[in-house]
């Protein structure tokens, strides 16, 4: 039997947005908190400016690019006091890295929906 993909279970909707964004009052604060140029990390941040993760994260989301970060890399830091040859290295590398193991299970959950049969 088939995976039956016309099925409503198969086919949600799904809700990407975040109920609580970030303000752009907490961007700015965060932005000015990295503006010595260190990479920070995020229990750092929170702890100095009483955030929770979530907060934090979406501050960062929400800068429109302006706040690095990524998985594996150690701290935040701000975009424009970066060089573009260490933002290659660290942050873009983590995340081309992390897309291809997501890809590489996509694709591997792909053929399993497709070839599944009970």
């Amino acid at each position: 039997m088939r995976l039956n993909t016309s099925d409503p279970a198969v086919h949600q909707e799904l809700d990407f947005s975040h109920p609580e964004a970030a303000s752009g009052g907490d961007v700015r604060k965060l932005k000015l908190f990295l503006a010595d140029g260190k990479r920070h990390t995020g229990k750092e941040i929170m702890a100095r400016m009483g955030w929770k993760e979530r907060q934090l994260r979406d501050a960062a989301e929400h800068a429109d690019g302006a706040v690095l970060s990524a998985p594996g890399v150690p701290g935040y830091r701000l975009t424009r006091l970066t060089s573009v040859s260490d933002y290659m290295e660290n942050e873009r590398a983590a995340y081309m890295s992390q897309i291809k193991r997501m890809q590489e299970r996509l694709i591997k959950m792909d053929r399993a929906v497709h070839s599944w049969e009970q």
